[in-house]
């Protein structure tokens, strides 16, 4: 899959960007256009182009400042959740990431945005409750919730 870059003034770009390669995707932090690695400013408005953040291998890396990813859970449509751990009061928790290249897309920002503002509403034994919500300086959008070790809803069903 290509993407070419598409400032507000609706020109595309001739940079086209492989979007399958991580390690090719450059993001710029002022106005979200997304470049490929020959760049290194925004061609836009000058800014320090960030390598965007891939949620491929977490494990090991601190999200948003303040949860240590200890392992992959699973994965569905919007993203993967992961084992973490927060790195002051060490509480464990589930991190939910959601993908990189649906952070463009401002249905699923908003459809992930309004499951943390639901989930968060409901106070109830048999729901996970939500402790926070963010998007990192290198553009990861996660949901921070709590964690119950156990057999998955799938396990449980299948038998």
């Amino acid at each position: 899959m290509v993407t070419t870059v598409t400032h507000d003034t609706g020109h595309a770009s001739s940079a086209a960007i492989p979007m399958s390669d991580p390690a090719s995707r450059l993001w710029c932090p002022v106005c979200d256009a997304t470049y490929g690695a020959e760049q290194t400013f925004c061609s836009r408005d000058g800014a320090a182009l960030r390598r965007l953040a891939d949620t491929g291998d977490l494990v090991g890396q601190v999200i948003g400042d303040k949860y240590r990813v200890l392992k992959r859970l699973g994965e569905g449509g919007m993203g993967q959740v992961f084992l973490a751990q927060h790195v002051m009061i060490n509480r464990r928790s589930a991190l939910k990431v959601m993908h990189p290249d649906l952070r463009h897309d401002p249905q699923a920002v908003s459809r992930f945005t309004r499951e943390a503002t639901n989930a968060s509403s409901i106070e109830h034994p048999n729901v996970a409750a939500i402790y926070d919500y963010g998007v990192t300086r290198d553009g990861l959008v996660f949901l921070n919730m709590e964690y119950l070790d156990g057999r998955s809803l799938a396990t449980v069903l299948a038998e």
